[in-house]
C-alpha cells in the first residue's frame, strides 16, 4: 500500500499545480488538478502538504497553488479513448511537467496511521536522517541541485541522461559496500547484489528494499522501458530489464555510475 503522504509528494513533483484550468497546452476546467480525501487524516495531510509546498514554491519565485481541494465524491471513468492513452498512442502528447521545485513534505503527525508494512515510505525526513546520518538534505530548487551536482551528474540524475557504456567508475568494481544515491545519499544497492552483465553499466539483481527505488514507464527515444528512480529524491538512476540472472530473480538493474556513490562503511549494513 502506498501511503497517502507519498502520493502527495509524487503528485506535486510530477505536474505544475500553479496552473489553473490547464496543463501544458491543454486548457479547460477539466484540466485543473485536484486532491481528494476520504478521511479526516487524509484531509489534514493534504492541507499540510499544500501549505508546505506553497511556501517552497513562493521561495522559488513561483505562483500560488491552484489545485482543487475537496472530499472525494462519486468516481467516474474517463472516456474509453483516454484509458491507457499513451499505450494506445505511443509518443502521444502529454502536457504534464513539474515546476522544478522539489516537494519534500514535513511530518504531519499522522504517520502512525499508515498501515503496518508501509511505514518506511511515509516516514518523515527527520526520522530518516536521524536513522541514517549519511542522508543529504533534499534541495527545494533546481539551482540547489545544480550547486550540489557537477554537470555530468546533473545531466544523468536530474535530466535522465545516460553515461557512455564502459566509462563509469563502478562498471567493473567489486569493492564491498553500500551503493547510495549520489544526489541524496539514499541507500540503493548492496555490493552483494552486483554482477558483471557485460552491458557496460553497473548492474544489480535487486535493491536494498522495495522502497529504495521507484519504477516508471519510459517511452522516450521510441522505446518502451522501465525507468528506475531514487525512491527518496526521485532522481534518475537508470533502467531495469528482465534479463538478469534467472537464479537471482531474473532482473537487471542497469545503473549509471554517475548516479551512485559507493559507501565502504555500509558493507555490513
Amino acid at each position: 500500500m502506498v501511503p497517502y503522504r507519498q502520493l502527495l509528494e509524487v503528485f506535486f513533483n510530477e505536474h505544475d499545480p500553479t496552473q489553473e484550468n490547464r496543463q501544458g497546452n491543454d486548457v479547460g476546467t477539466q484540466y485543473r488538478s485536484g486532491i481528494y480525501w476520504t478521511t479526516d487524516a487524509q484531509e489534514h495531510e493534504a492541507r499540510m502538504a499544500v501549505d508546505a509546498y506553497a511556501k517552497a514554491l513562493a521561495d522559488a519565485g513561483k505562483g500560488p497553488i491552484m489545485t482543487e481541494l475537496a472530499s472525494a465524491g462519486a468516481f467516474y471513468f474517463a472516456e474509453e479513448y483516454h484509458q491507457q492513452y499513451l499505450h494506445k498512442v505511443p509518443n502521444g502528447y502529454c502536457g504534464l511537467k513539474g515546476t522544478g521545485v522539489t516537494c519534500s513534505l514535513p511530518p504531519t503527525g499522522y504517520e502512525a496511521e499508515v498501515p503496518a508494512g508501509s511505514a518506511a515510505p511515509g516516514a518523515s525526513e527527520g526520522d530518516a536522517a536521524a536513522a541514517d546520518p549519511k542522508l543529504k538534505p533534499l534541495p527545494s530548487t533546481d539551482d540547489e541541485w545544480r550547486a550540489r551536482l557537477d554537470p555530468a551528474q546533473y545531466e544523468v540524475l536530474r535530466r535522465a541522461g545516460t553515461e557512455r557504456a564502459f566509462t563509469g567508475a563502478y562498471t567493473d568494481t567489486e569493492d564491498p559496500g553500500l551503493y547510495r544515491c549520489m544526489a541524496c545519499g539514499n541507500p540503493l544497492y548492496r555490493s552483494e547484489a552486483k554482477f558483471h552483465s557485460g552491458s557496460g553499466w553497473p548492474s544489480f539483481t535487486e535493491a536494498v528494499s522495495p522502497d529504495a527505488v521507484e519504477v516508471v514507464e519510459d517511452r522516450s527515444h521510441g522505446m518502451v522501458r522501465t525507468e528506475v528512480r531514487c525512491g527518496r529524491c526521485h532522481s534518475h538512476l537508470g533502467h531495469v530489464f528482465p534479463d538478469g540472472p534467472a537464479d537471482r530473480g531474473g532482473l537487471r538493474y542497469c545503473m549509471n555510475s554517475l548516479a551512485l556513490d559507493l559507501d565502504p562503511e555500509g558493507a555490513d549494513a
